[in-house]
């Protein structure tokens, strides 16, 4: 499975200066959210804990700035249960409610 796996570790060589396609990684995280709904709960809590050790790293999931795996990730994990116990998923979670782009999003986190 093609997932958060990839991206995290692609998103670690580009941090230490490995370089790497910042659209690839978008995509690799596009990918991953497209699928979640489907996975099993194994499957969701191995990526839930991908998701959460990544943004412990980083404040988006691409890096220091929003992209559009933010924007389309905030959509899958504000509405799955299984990522509310986790610190850094909630705090990437509020951290993108703060800004303006978002503040017109419903969300019950």
């Amino acid at each position: 499975m093609f997932c958060a796996t990839s991206a995290a570790s692609s998103l670690l060589g580009f941090m230490k200066g490995g370089g790497c396609d910042i659209a690839g990684l978008i995509d690799s995280w596009l990918d991953c959210f497209a699928g979640f709904q489907r996975w099993s709960t194994k499957e969701k809590t191995r990526v839930t804990k991908q998701l959460n050790a990544q943004l412990g790293f980083t404040p988006f999931l691409v890096g220091d700035k929003l992209s559009l795996a933010d924007v389309v990730g905030f959509g899958v994990v504000s509405n799955d249960s299984v990522f509310q116990s986790t610190e850094n998923i909630m705090l990437w979670l509020k951290r993108c409610q703060q800004l303006p782009a978002f503040t017109a999003i419903p969300c019950s986190i």
